[in-house]
């Protein structure tokens, strides 16, 4: 079975639900962080269901969080960076 699936950056890519999605990686960073119990059994959950990494519904979603504040953002590119 295929399905249509949107990479973080918005492409669109046919993939095989019987294989894993595999996101061409650049440069990437880790990450470490803690979430409450619920928030990462919900989202253990969609990825079963989706048949999405987890990696992969987190940078979207970060990139949705980011969309959203995009103006802040923008107004932000003259500042300082916090210590």
């Amino acid at each position: 079975m295929e399905v249509l699936y949107t990479t973080p950056t918005h492409k669109k890519v046919l993939v095989s639900t019987r294989t894993p999605v595999m996101v061409h990686r650049k440069k990437q960073v880790q990450l470490g962080m803690y979430v409450a119990p619920e928030t990462a059994a919900t989202l253990k959950e969609l990825s079963a269901k989706t048949r999405i990494p987890q990696s992969a519904l987190f940078r979207e979603a970060l990139e949705d969080l980011f969309a959203k504040y995009a103006e802040t953002l923008r107004e932000d590119k003259g500042a300082k960076p916090r210590k």
